[in-house]
């Protein structure tokens, strides 16, 4: 009988802990989602004059401009064509 109590006990206090842990993780997670909002924007299509909305975390656009300036880097200090009059 004594077995089978601490057992229950054993198991009541690891269900507990983990319930707090989750807590905590909700609680961190809703923090990140208030640090990171959601921006909208209206981006040039290309081929056409309409605007289309796109909307992501304020995070995924710093990345999106860092993608698209190593993008610009890459092809603007790419190796050297020929030469002209050589």
């Amino acid at each position: 009988m004594k077995r089978s109590t601490i057992f229950v006990l054993a198991t009541a206090l690891a269900f507990a802990g983990t319930a707090v842990v989750h807590a905590e993780e909700a609680t961190e997670q809703a923090r990140k989602v208030e640090q990171d909002p959601t921006v909208c924007k209206r981006v040039k299509q290309l081929g056409t004059h309409f605007k289309r909305k796109v909307c992501m975390k304020k995070s995924e656009w710093a990345v999106a401009k860092e993608d698209s300036q190593a993008a610009m880097r890459t092809m603007t200090s790419g190796p050297p064509g020929p030469k002209s009059g050589s």
